[in-house]
C-alpha cells in the first residue's frame, strides 16, 4: 500500500461526507488531493464559514506558512501585487521568491478586473514584471482562493464584488461550494474552539509534494478513459445548428439558436464542452484521486472512465459547462441533482457503445474497414472517426498494428513516433 505523509487538518474539522464519490471523501481529503495533484483550488460560499480560516491552515499546516497572502480589495492596485512578492528587490530575494509554493487569493471577486488579470498569471505559476516571468515556488506552486457567491447569479450578491471571468474560474481545477458540505454539529465546536498558535507551524512539504506530484502522473488512463475525455471535449460540442457542427463557435447564441432542434429536450443546448485546461485538471485530480485512495488501503493501478465521471461531476458544477439558468429552472438551483443526472446520462451514452468503439479501434489498428459499424453512431461521434482513420492509414502501411504492439513493443513506439500519430502514442504511454 503506497503512503502519504500529509497529516490531516487539525483546526477547521469539516466530517461532512462528499456524496459525488462511491468512497466516502471529505473536505480534508479533497484539499490533500489537490495538493498532491498541483490543482489551483477556490473555495465558494457565504462569508463568515470559515473558507479563510481553512486555507490558513493550509499555509500553516502544509507551508509552514511560506505562502504568500493576498487580500483582495476594490480598492487594490496592481503594485500592492508586486510589493507582496518582494518582486522590485528581485536581485536581492529571488530565492524567496522562487521558493514560494502556496499563494493565499483570499475573497478574490473583490478585487477590480485589472487586479483579476494579474490573478490569471498567478494561477499559471508566475508574476509577470516589466515584460519577465519571475516563475513561484521551486517547482512546485498552487494557488488556494476564496470567493462569495450568490445561489442566484454566481458572484454578484455583495455590493463592490466585481464578476469573475470564465477564464480565471478555468484556472481553478477545483471549485468548491462549502454551503454544500457545511460542517457538523461536532465539527462546529471543534472549529469554534481550535485556534492559531505557534504549535500550528508545521514542516514545509513542498519538496515531498513535487515528488508525489510527478509519481502521480505515471497513473495511466484505460482506453475507456481516454474515450470518455474524447467525448467531453469533442461529442458535447457537436451541434447540427451551424455549418461548423460546433458549438463553441455559437457559445454567445446558445441555447436561442436550438429552437426547434430536436436534441434540446434531452438538455443539449444547456451542456458546453469542457475547456482543455478542464480537461487537463480533470486527469490531474482523477490521477491524483486514485493515488490518495490507494493510501487508503483500496488498490487500483489505472484511472477508468467511470474515475474519471465521477471526478467530472464533482469538479464540473460551477465551472460553467452547465448553464446555471437551466439548473435553476429545471433543478430548483439543485446543482448536486443536476450532475448526477449528467453524469448518468453520460455513462449510458458510453455505456451502450464501448463494445463497438473497443471493436472500432481495434478493426482499424488492424488495417481493416469499420464503416458499417459506424453508422450506428450519432453525430456527435464523428470524432472518434477521424481518429481511427488516421490509424487506419497507418495499419495499411505498416501491417497490423494490434500485433505488433503485442509482439515488438518497441517497434510499435518506433511507428507512433515516426508519424506523430496522437492517438497511438497516448496508448503506449496509457492502457
Amino acid at each position: 500500500m503506497k503512503t502519504l505523509e500529509l497529516p490531516d487538518l487539525k483546526i477547521y474539522k469539516n466530517s461532512s461526507r462528499i456524496l459525488n464519490f462511491e468512497f466516502p471523501l471529505n473536505l480534508s481529503d479533497i484539499i490533500k488531493i489537490s495538493l498532491i495533484g498541483k490543482l489551483n483550488l477556490l473555495l465558494i460560499g457565504e462569508r463568515g464559514e470559515g473558507k479563510t480560516k481553512l486555507i490558513e491552515e493550509v499555509n500553516s499546516l502544509y507551508f509552514s506558512e511560506k505562502g504568500i497572502y493576498i487580500r483582495a480589495r476594490p480598492d487594490m492596485k496592481l503594485r500592492e501585487i508586486f510589493e507582496k512578492f518582494n518582486i522590485e528587490k528581485m536581485e536581492v530575494e529571488l530565492k524567496e521568491i522562487r521558493n514560494s509554493p502556496f499563494t493565499i487569493i483570499d475573497e478574490i471577486n473583490r478585487a477590480p478586473a485589472i487586479i483579476q488579470n494579474e490573478f490569471f498569471h498567478i494561477l499559471d505559476g508566475y508574476i509577470e514584471f516589466e515584460n519577465r516571468k519571475i516563475y513561484l515556488g521551486n517547482g512546485y506552486h498552487v494557488v488556494f482562493a476564496t470567493a462569495n457567491y450568490e445561489k442566484e447569479g454566481i458572484f454578484s450578491r455583495y455590493h463592490g464584488i466585481f464578476e469573475m471571468d470564465a477564464s480565471i474560474l478555468d484556472r481553478f481545477g477545483v471549485i468548491i461550494n462549502t454551503d454544500l458540505f457545511s460542517p457538523s454539529p461536532l465539527d462546529t465546536i471543534e472549529i469554534v474552539k481550535n485556534s492559531y498558535n505557534d504549535e500550528n507551524k508545521e514542516k514545509d512539504y513542498s519538496e515531498y509534494l513535487k515528488k508525489i506530484f510527478d509519481e502521480v502522473q505515471k497513473l495511466p488512463l484505460s482506453l475507456d478513459a481516454i474515450i470518455l475525455i474524447l467525448y467531453l471535449r469533442h461529442g458535447l460540442n457537436y451541434c447540427e445548428k451551424n455549418i461548423y457542427n460546433s458549438k463553441r463557435v455559437m457559445i454567445s447564441n446558445i441555447p436561442s439558436i436550438c429552437e426547434g432542434c430536436h436534441k434540446l429536450g434531452k438538455g443539449c443546448g444547456y451542456i458546453f464542452p469542457p475547456s482543455i485546461r478542464f480537461l487537463k485538471s480533470l486527469i490531474s485530480f482523477s490521477k491524483a484521486r486514485i493515488f490518495y485512495l490507494n493510501t487508503k488501503g483500496i488498490n487500483k493501478e489505472i484511472v477508468e472512465y467511470n474515475d474519471l465521471l465521477e471526478d467530472f461531476s464533482f469538479l464540473g458544477p460551477f465551472n460553467g459547462i452547465i448553464n446555471n439558468n437551466f439548473i435553476y429552472e429545471k433543478y430548483s438551483g439543485d446543482f448536486l441533482k443536476a450532475w448526477i443526472d449528467f453524469k448518468n446520462k453520460i455513462k449510458r451514452e458510453i455505456e451502450e457503445r464501448k463494445e463497438r468503439i473497443k471493436e472500432i479501434i481495434i478493426l482499424s489498428l488492424k488495417g481493416k474497414r469499420y464503416i458499417e459499424i459506424f453508422k450506428e453512431f450519432d453525430e456527435e461521434w464523428e470524432f472518434l472517426r477521424e481518429i481511427c482513420e488516421s490509424v487506419y492509414e497507418i495499419a495499411k502501411k505498416e501491417g497490423d498494428l494490434l500485433k505488433i504492439m503485442e509482439k515488438n513493443p518497441y517497434k510499435f513506439k518506433e511507428i507512433a513516433e515516426n508519424y506523430k500519430n496522437p492517438f497511438l502514442l497516448f496508448m503506449i504511454k496509457n492502457d
